[in-house]
């Protein structure tokens, strides 16, 4: 096979990018995910070089490589596991030592089994996503006193909104300026960029929601609560209103994404719980996969504390079973 690869340059292989997304049924991606970083990445003054495209010899867009919190999706049309392969082993060649990281659904079992075969473990935190279908009942969304809903467009400045942000997630790295930049997202809509404010007028939650019409599929991302505010209901509140928001502009389901984090299927934290409350129900998770660890353990120990011990995966080789030590770095 061969394939050739360059970076992510232009609206021109932004719309190639979309392309594969949408034809692909998301790939576990969204495309407001896609612009966010795209725009994001403008607001602080640079581009997207991490984004790598590969091609074949025909210009046909094969792959793509979507950088993930320290690790590499690769993220191909449905089925080309030739693609994944050739560009698996390229990266292979060419990362640093021990540095290689691949993140993976774990409905992905023949990718998965892989990458195990190829020296890769799978990280303790893990990625959770959910869905909502729309044609369920949505409550009626209901605030306590002296809160009310808001758009971010209707607040007299963005300082507010991005603060809470900040305080709600310290890692976020959104500014003002960047927010501004989210704005401009070809996929943004004012409409579904929505805040609780309170009695003050100051911004004590934030949700966005994006409408994807072509697939008639909604996204939350990102939402949070000003810690003065929580276990007020105003996140639960802000999901029903954005949902029934995204059900009235024809969308069918939504999905939230929440990690990686340091949980299992059995222990949801705040946010998993959250969404759960107004009928997100779990669907997949994604491990970030990588060839190295702290320590040798033994084969019983890995199954025992890998988180894919409960998702079937194959972890024998064709040649047998693995031996009793394995080294995981």
């Amino acid at each position: 096979m061969t394939l050739t690869q360059r970076f992510y340059h232009d609206a021109a292989d932004d719309a190639l990018v979309r392309d594969m997304l949408q034809d692909n049924n998301r790939a576990g991606r969204d495309l407001a995910t896609l612009d966010w970083c795209r725009f994001i990445t403008q607001a602080n003054g640079e581009t997207l070089p991490q984004l790598r495209l590969w091609g074949d010899a025909a210009g046909a867009l094969r792959a793509f490589v979507w950088p993930d919190f320290g690790g590499s999706e690769i993220i191909t049309r449905a089925g080309d596991d030739a693609a994944f392969a050739h560009i698996l082993a390229w990266e292979e060649a060419h990362a640093s030592a021990g540095a290689l990281r691949v993140v993976m659904d774990e409905r992905d079992v023949a990718r998965s089994t892989l990458l195990h075969e190829r020296g890769y473990r799978p990280a303790s935190e893990i990625s959770f996503y959910a869905v909502r279908l729309l044609t369920e009942p949505i409550a009626s969304p209901r605030l306590p006193v002296g809160y009310a809903f808001a758009r971010v467009a209707d607040l007299p400045d963005l300082d507010g909104r991005v603060a809470t942000e900040r305080a709600a997630m310290p890692w976020s790295p959104t500014t003002t300026p960047v927010y501004r930049a989210i704005q401009q997202m070809p996929d943004y809509r004012p409409d579904l960029d929505l805040v609780v404010v309170d009695a003050a007028g100051e911004v004590a939650a934030f949700s966005a929601f994006w409408a994807e019409p072509e697939a008639a599929v909604g996204v939350v991302e990102p939402i949070g609560c000003h810690p003065a505010h929580q276990r007020r209901g105003l996140g639960s509140a802000l999901l029903c209103e954005g949902m029934l928001r995204l059900k009235a502009l024809g969308m069918s389901e939504v999905y939230v994404g929440n990690g990686p984090v340091l949980e299992t299927l059995e222990t949801p934290g705040p946010p998993r719980r959250l969404t759960a409350s107004v009928g997100f129900r779990h669907v997949t998770r994604k491990f970030t996969w990588q060839k190295t660890t702290p320590r040798k353990q033994t084969l019983s120990e890995f199954f025992q504390q890998s988180p894919l011990f409960e998702s079937g995966i194959d972890l024998t080789r064709e040649d047998g079973p693995l031996p009793e030590d394995i080294d995981l770095g």
